[in-house]
């Protein structure tokens, strides 16, 4: 990585959590020298952890796991009662026994201390996936809250997910109000129409165009330009849909063509 696109990227804030303090030491220096879009703030007691993420709102914590007033796990478990920062936990004391109860906390990773020198180098690319993955977690979210089209996924035929846009153009409710039903539900086309040209797309499809018309809460019927494609969805195949109301632009459309018709006749 350049210095010029670590200057271009948001910096890694680290909360490193350790009772011993040559660890502390060590860590941040070898951290910050790795990857210079790394800033590491060092504590020894889990409690003032606890005070400076609930103040900082850091990117990612890593902790020790064996300490002298908590261990890492019930540090984990009291940081995700206010927050779901990634949390690595990086202990000298490992074991599968220790790895699996980590993961069942909600840790997303666990990391073993070596004595190789070159282990840091594993914590710090570690770090920067937990951070980047995240960081693409939430644009993702952040995108789809704010889109003004509506998108679900289907899944055997039924939406296992709708955002806020899809039920403001059903006529309002909550998405979780969609869950399980069919898309037909809010179509006039038939099912067997809706398949077909779901049906219809190859497997190497990044997407395919149509169109339904969808039904308002008030009743009134209005068309949306739907995009689908493929994904993997809690781990099942499913669609992706996006709908964009395109009524007033069909409106345009049709004056423009009867209006071509009309001088041309």
């Amino acid at each position: 990585m350049t210095e010029e696109e670590v200057s271009n990227e948001k910096p890694i804030r680290v909360l490193h959590v350790d009772d011993e303090k040559s660890q502390l030491e060590f860590t941040k220096m070898f951290l910050e020298e790795l990857d210079g879009g790394v800033t590491v703030d060092s504590v020894l007691d889990p409690l003032e952890a606890i005070r400076l993420q609930s103040m900082n709102g850091y990117d990612v914590i890593v902790s020790d796991y064996r300490m002298v007033s908590m261990t890492g796990l019930e540090l984990l478990q009291r940081v995700r009662e206010s927050c779901d920062v990634p949390f690595i936990l990086y202990t000298g004391r490992g074991s599968e026994e220790v790895a699996e109860s980590a993961f069942r906390a909600g840790a997303d990773d666990y990391l073993k201390k070596e004595a190789d020198l070159g282990h840091y180098q594993v914590l710090s690319k570690r770090i920067r996936q937990a951070v980047e993955k995240r960081r693409a977690e939430e644009l993702y979210r952040r995108v789809v809250e704010e889109s003004r089209d509506g998108i679900v996924i289907l899944s055997d035929g039924r939406i296992v997910f709708a955002n806020d846009a899809m039920c403001h153009m059903h006529g309002g409710g909550l998405p979780e109000s969609l869950i399980g039903r069919p898309l037909t539900r809010f179509v006039v086309e038939t099912e067997e129409e809706i398949n077909r040209r779901l049906d219809s797309m190859g497997d190497d499809d990044v997407n395919r165009l149509f169109e339904v018309n969808f039904i308002t809460g008030t009743g009134a019927v209005r068309t949306a330009e739907v995009s689908a494609s493929r994904i993997s969805y809690l781990g099942k195949p499913s669609i992706l849909c996006y709908l964009r109301d395109v009524s007033e632009r069909k409106r345009m459309e049709e004056r423009l063509e009867a209006l071509i018709d009309r001088t041309s006749s």
